[in-house]
């Protein structure tokens, strides 16, 4: 089980594991194929042997349906961290912070 905190869209609150990989492989499908230009910019990552966190940028054009909004042609700009827990090799605990929701209220307006 992948014990996962979020602040942004979406949580994983009441759902399995199993569910939780589905819905978060389905949110980045769904992103890559709104998307182009997309860029992921490591600004930095450090960690040990159970630990990893990032600070990162992801920019993109945004050209199709996202979060039911239809495609803009707008710049996407989002910065977040990610800090994961491993055990025997597997994420064990996740905690992003991102502007996600901020990204998707400007793309509405």
């Amino acid at each position: 089980a992948v014990l996962r905190h979020r602040t942004g869209v979406g949580t994983s609150e009441g759902r399995s594991s199993r569910q939780f990989v589905v819905d978060y492989a389905a949110m980045y499908q769904g992103f890559f194929a709104a998307t182009t230009d997309l860029r992921l910019n490591i600004l930095e990552a450090f960690g040990n042997d159970d630990q990893l966190c990032a600070r990162y940028t992801v920019d993109a054009i945004h050209t199709g349906e996202l979060m039911g909004i239809e495609g803009t042609g707008r710049q996407i700009s989002m910065i977040g961290i990610t800090i994961m827990h491993f055990k025997d090799g597997r994420v064990v605990e996740r905690w992003d912070v991102d502007n996600s929701a901020e990204v998707f209220a400007k793309l509405r307006s």
